[in-house]
């Protein structure tokens, strides 16, 4: 059954979807539609719960390494999906908030995942003896993540005006290449888990995409074809990061011995070891 569910749930087809949804969006009513009906916001939970429902597929649960990697990336789901109600709330129950808080706070959300993603990536490396190259990557993500957390607070609470659409579209650029550059050694220092490590690193290149876009809400200025195509460019990227984080995770199931295999060719402790 596990096999029949990630055969259906090919790349094709999830490009394929991907397609689909971008299409249907950017043409039915005119490409009105999704974005007046809420409708946009949709296709995130049904993507966060097919990469969800893929963590707990047939893994090696005894390894430490793999558990603590998808419980991180579990947990990035979650945040992301945070991030998700809360623009859905404000942009169809009124725009209950100042939009730079609204959207800093969005942003914030994005980076918060992006760290979630990077911690897990660090215990992999970590169990292959390359610490050193992750921890100054992480400790960065961290600081940009804090950064523009205090930014959009301090909008919400009265002490800045507004902070500039640029200040977020660099904090995301700094937080996703702070991610990637790990997540991307993974495929040079552990080659068993080359594939896995492309899907991800694409999948975080998305995701800082789609942080990126969302800060363009912050200079429509009450254009709605603005509003609009931020938040469909800001999906879209969502869709596309989502689906290559359930193909990454694929990429972990039933390595079994073979990982351990290579893990001992290295002369590296196997992940049992690893506390």
């Amino acid at each position: 059954m596990h096999d029949r569910f990630e055969r259906f749930f090919a790349p094709r087809f999830l490009l394929g979807v991907n397609l689909v949804v971008i299409v249907a969006a950017e043409t039915l009513g005119g490409g009105r539609l999704f974005y007046d009906t809420g409708l946009i916001y949709v296709p995130v939970t049904l993507f966060v719960f097919l990469a969800s429902a893929r963590v707990f597929g047939r893994y090696h649960l005894y390894d430490p390494v793999l558990k603590r990697f998808l419980r991180w990336s579990l947990a990035a789901l979650f945040i992301l999906l945070i991030a998700n109600t809360i623009e859905f709330a404000d942009q169809n129950l009124g725009y209950l908030w100042p939009a730079s808080s609204v959207y800093g706070g969005v942003i914030s959300f994005h980076l918060a995942a992006l760290l979630a993603i990077a911690v897990g990536a660090f215990y992999i490396l970590k169990a292959h003896g390359k610490m050193r190259i992750a921890t100054p990557w992480l400790i960065v993500c961290a600081l940009v993540g804090v950064a523009a957390f205090g930014a959009s607070l301090a909008v919400y609470a009265g002490l800045m005006s507004a902070v500039p659409p640029l200040f977020y579209i660099i904090i995301a650029f700094a937080a996703g290449l702070s991610t990637c550059v790990p997540t991307a050694a993974i495929a040079r220092f552990v080659p068993v888990l080359k594939e896995f490590s492309r899907y991800l690193t694409g999948a975080l290149v998305f995701m800082t995409l789609a942080a990126g876009a969302e800060a363009l809400h912050l200079i429509a200025k009450g254009e709605y074809v603005v509003y609009q195509q931020a938040t469909y460019i800001s999906h879209f990227a969502f869709y596309a990061a989502v689906s290559l984080m359930f193909l990454a995770f694929g990429k972990l199931a039933n390595l079994g011995g073979v990982y351990e295999d290579a893990a001992a060719e290295d002369g590296r402790p196997d992940r049992a070891s690893i506390h």
